[in-house]
């Protein structure tokens, strides 16, 4: 199966660009457990994702539990790249905020 799209009995679904943000608010607000010691705890994990997805996704773009896992192992490397670029510029400007406040309150410092 292309992982770009997804089978719901004989219809293929495109992800849309709706589907995608879906997927990544469903990942965000399922817990994470860092110590997954066996299949069926990542099974569980994704099976709550998925539940998440679905109640929050018009009920003709549901998808199952594989299509969610597949289409967030492709999305993810784009994600996780932004999210690394994101907190280095945004520790860059706190730093620089912080020089700035520092200078201007306690400039005898």
């Amino acid at each position: 199966m292309d992982i770009d799209h997804a089978n719901i009995g004989d219809i293929h679904l495109q992800w849309t660009e709706e589907d995608n943000l879906c997927l990544v608010n469903s990942w965000l607000n399922v817990p994470t457990d860092f110590v997954i010691g066996n299949e069926n705890a990542s099974r569980d994990y994704w099976n709550q994702v998925t539940e998440e997805y679905n109640t929050n996704i018009a009920d003709n773009r549901r998808r199952q539990p594989i299509q969610i896992k597949r289409r967030w192992g492709k999305m993810s490397s784009g994600i996780l790249l932004f999210d690394g670029m994101w907190r280095r510029v945004d520790d860059a400007l706190h730093s620089q905020l912080l020089d700035n406040i520092t200078r201007t309150w306690f400039p005898n410092i």
